[in-house]
């Protein structure tokens, strides 16, 4: 198939290649003689350069050079010069190559030994890899080692390797060279790009950051809680000063020497979840992620004891520092008391701390003021180990100003702005009837309530009035515009009436309840206390539930937004845990109170409880709260707590 004239120079390039075979070992030992004592010349001029132009105008350099490039010999013996121990040999070795024929295998055996070379042979090897065919940068640049950031000549070479790849064309990527690193060679590299120039080392940087991420165990942290993708950053974020504020501080804790993790303190609505989104956003865009679990999240589904600890111990492994994710645990204090039983009193928070602490997870908890006061009574190592930061609510000034400006964000092009007396109005109202949460979060619930129902509409948001406004609050709080409006008029005859259509023969019942509901139209009732506590005496029969019912569905819409509890069930102390929650009894009463704070409630003979639930109720009676073992709060300012007896 060669053809005659094919055989001929098949055959003259075997003789040529035998011949230059034995040329090569006859030559070989005089040449490496004279390589060696040109090497040994040249050991203190080659110790004193500063510059490799300095090395290749030597003349016994470049004579060394031009016996490194006879074709007697092999490339493959020249490529061992060149990562060999003598660094002289080594840079004429690379210099010669430059002059020979290469491949991409000669290429990547010289890459595949970067690591092994010093200052001045690095430069001359990268002289040599510039000009591959074929991809290069990552290849070299994964090779990074903890003494390249002491040596100018690596940064500088490295800069101008990246230039001249780049007018060739070459991608500023790794390819497929991150993946064979491990966490501290990842963190080498990175360490050593952080010193190149910085427009050259960004694309490396932020492929890195992508890779962390997405080395992050997503599919089994989602089975835990939640890790947060793309759709979680949709929301318009309204920033102020206080909140930047806020936020550079977080920053400062988490990220600065040493590294500190972080619980926000605060009501509920004063802007926490508006800090945290600000803060999270910035993280998203330097490429962390953000997992999210709290102690419920932790515990479900969990079945044997000291099968928790386990489930810990897996959750720090996949949320390692290193992996660039941040864990937020809202209600922090939960923490406290998730995972301890009779054979234990260690809970969750015992378990992380330690791993917080000594920095390899990274935190941040959200909590409220009274549950934080719990947290350092019962565990005071929590404040040492976490950086405390407080938010406060807002003024009214502040809090118009940014309802102000959220409401320009949700206005199409051209739409008139909304009359700063609607927005007057709305924090008027919901100071008055909203004031379970803290401005401005009050203020921001009741305009997108209004929001949503002008777009349910068909309306535009610009069109917004006051008696939208009205509608958009009883629908929050279930109370007819009757109460909720001070300019309309509330009928007490036709509220008496319908106590009586529904119930007989209790006229001073009925006169009570009517008062009460007088008053709270009014606005006379005590704001720091339910709106009204009853007790019912009678017999079974005489229409006290009936009363309670009727009473539910005049002020909060429907018989639906009475809660009774049957007090014959709360005949022991310990049955306090099924009113106040618990792990075993999460549907409790003030789980529903903080679902729902606009309800009334039945204590159906609440006689038969035990003292200590006489003693709970007393503390709502006089303050309106009621404040769960972790400090969790209930707020029953806006209930009607009716109890009921058959005693007398």
């Amino acid at each position: 198939g060669l053809g005659l004239f094919g055989k001929q120079l098949w055959l003259k390039l075997r003789a040529r290649r035998k011949g230059a075979v034995s040329a090569q070992s006859d030559k070989a030992p005089s040449d490496v003689a004279n390589l060696y004592e040109i090497a040994a010349s040249m050991q203190d001029f080659f110790q004193k350069t500063a510059n490799p132009g300095d090395v290749l105008a030597s003349e016994e350099f470049q004579r060394g050079v031009r016996l490194l490039e006879k074709p007697t010999l092999a490339t493959e013996k020249v490529l061992e010069y060149c990562t060999g121990g003598n660094h002289i040999i080594s840079c004429m070795a690379l210099r010669a190559l430059l002059a020979r024929e290469r491949s991409d295998a000669h290429i990547a055996a010289l890459i595949d030994n970067l690591d092994q070379l010093g200052g001045w042979p690095y430069y001359f090897a990268l002289q040599v890899i510039a000009l591959s065919e074929q991809p290069v940068l990552g290849a070299v640049l994964v090779k990074a080692q903890e003494w390249w950031t002491e040596y100018k000549v690596f940064i500088q070479t490295t800069n101008d390797l990246i230039k001249r790849r780049l007018d060739k064309g070459e991608a500023l990527s790794f390819g497929d060279h991150l993946g064979r690193l491990s966490i501290e060679g990842l963190d080498q590299v990175e360490k050593f790009l952080l010193l190149l120039e910085q427009q050259l080392a960004r694309p490396f940087l932020d492929e890195i950051n992508r890779h962390r991420a997405a080395s992050l165990d997503v599919q089994s942290l989602n089975l835990v809680g939640r890790v947060w993708d793309q759709s979680c950053f949709q929301d318009v974020i309204i920033e102020h000063e206080t909140t930047r504020q806020i936020v550079a501080k977080i920053e400062e804790s988490l990220f600065s020497s040493p590294q500190r993790s972080v619980l926000l303190v605060g009501e509920s609505g004063v802007g926490k979840s508006a800090t945290l989104q600000l803060l999270f956003s910035r993280l998203h865009e330097d490429h962390w992620r953000v997992f999210q679990a709290g102690a419920v999240d932790i515990i479900a589904g969990q079945v044997y004891i000291g099968e928790l600890e386990g489930r810990i111990q897996n959750l720090i492994k996949k949320l390692d520092v290193q992996k660039r994710v941040l864990w937020y645990i809202p209600n922090f204090h939960q923490l406290v008391f998730t995972g301890r039983h009779r054979y234990s009193t260690i809970g969750v928070l015992d378990m992380i701390l330690p791993y917080i602490e000594s920095g390899r997870i990274k935190i941040i908890g959200e909590t409220h003021p009274a549950a934080n006061e719990q947290i350092e009574r019962d565990n005071k190592r929590v404040h040492t180990v976490l950086d405390i930061y407080k938010i406060e609510p807002l003024g009214d000034a502040n809090a118009l100003n940014l309802a102000r400006r959220w409401a320009q964000t949700q206005l199409r092009d051209g739409e008139p702005p909304i009359a700063d007396r609607i927005f007057r109005e709305a924090l008027h109202l919901s100071k008055q009837f909203l004031n379970s949460v803290a401005p401005p979060g009050n203020l921001f619930q009741f305009l997108k309530m209004a929001q949503r129902q002008l777009l349910i509409e068909g309306r535009a948001f610009s069109e917004l009035r006051t008696d939208d406004l009205y509608r958009a609050l009883s629908h929050l709080t279930g109370l007819p515009r009757s109460i909720l409006d001070e300019q309309a008029g509330l009928d007490l005859n036709a509220l008496r009436d319908l106590f009586h259509q529904r119930v007989l023969g209790q006229n001073e019942a009925i006169d009570c309840l009517v008062e009460r509901v007088a008053m709270i139209k009014a606005g006379l009732t005590d704001p720091t206390r339910p709106f009204g506590v009853f007790l019912f005496a009678g017999p079974t029969g005489t229409g006290k539930t009936a009363m309670a019912k009727t009473l539910a569905e005049f002020l909060f819409g429907s018989p639906d937004r009475m809660i009774r509890l049957d007090m014959s069930e709360f005949q022991s102390a310990d049955t306090v845990g099924r009113i106040l929650g618990s792990e075993e009894s999460p549907q409790s009463l003030a789980s529903m109170i903080r679902k729902q704070p606009f309800s009334v409630i039945l204590l159906d003979e609440f006689e038969k409880s035990d003292l200590a639930v006489w003693d709970l109720f007393l503390q709502v009676f006089d303050d309106g709260r009621m404040t769960d073992k972790s400090g969790t709060t209930s707020d029953f300012r806006h209930t009607i707590i009716i109890m009921t007896s058959n005693l007398g």
